[in-house]
């Protein structure tokens, strides 16, 4: 599926296992806390338990998912753990300063 300019290939709930055991890692290296690591872990476990292909369609699904269940805050803080475990070589927004990204 094209999307953003890049091809986000399914990844399936069987593959996403190693992923997400690097993930965490990347987390404690990253040294974030504990209950973020938990929460973090979380977020990816109950996304593949709802749907069984990491696709863009998914992730949409699972954003509609979480607003009718859950309190804006929750629902930002799942999403932004699933944008951390989705992000290229696990990448996660909390490793560079975002004015970086700034024009100007």
């Amino acid at each position: 599926m094209k999307k953003g300019g890049f091809i986000m290939n399914a990844i399936t709930k069987s593959s996403s296992v190693q992923g997400l055991e690097v993930f965490l890692e990347h987390l404690q290296e990253k040294n974030m806390s504990d209950n973020t690591i938990c929460v973090y872990r979380y977020a990816v476990e109950q996304f593949y338990r709802l749907y069984p292909q990491l696709t863009s369609r998914n992730l949409q699904l699972y954003k509609v998912y979480l607003l009718e269940h859950y309190k804006p805050q929750t629902v930002n803080l799942r999403l932004r753990a699933i944008n951390c475990f989705i992000a290229p070589v696990f990448s996660c927004p909390h490793d560079t300063d975002p004015a970086e990204n700034l024009a100007g």
